[in-house]
C-alpha cells in the first residue's frame, strides 16, 4: 500500500468549466488557479480545456479519510 494521497473525483455537470471548478474548490487547494487547471488537465489526460457533462475528473484535493465514523457518531448522538 502506498502513502500517496487519495484525490477527490467529481462528475462534470452542465455548464462546468475548468475555471468554474477551480473557483468552486479554491479554498481546498494550495496552488494558483492556473496551476490547479494545469494539474487537472495533466492528471486527467485532457487534450484541451473543454470538458463535457458526465466526464469524471480527478482534482488535486485530498479525499477525507474515514469521515464515516465521525458522521456515524454524530448521528448516534442526535436523539
Amino acid at each position: 500500500m502506498t502513502n500517496q494521497p487519495s484525490y477527490q473525483s467529481i462528475t462534470v455537470e452542465d455548464g462546468d468549466t475548468l475555471w468554474t471548478i477551480a473557483k468552486q474548490y479554491n479554498e481546498e487547494y494550495s496552488m494558483t488557479m492556473e496551476e490547479f487547471i494545469a494539474w487537472v488537465g495533466e492528471e486527467n489526460d485532457l487534450n484541451s480545456f473543454a470538458i463535457k457533462p458526465g466526464e469524471s475528473l480527478v482534482l488535486p484535493i485530498e479525499n477525507p479519510t474515514m469521515s464515516t465514523q465521525s458522521d456515524f457518531e454524530l448521528v448516534m448522538n442526535e436523539e
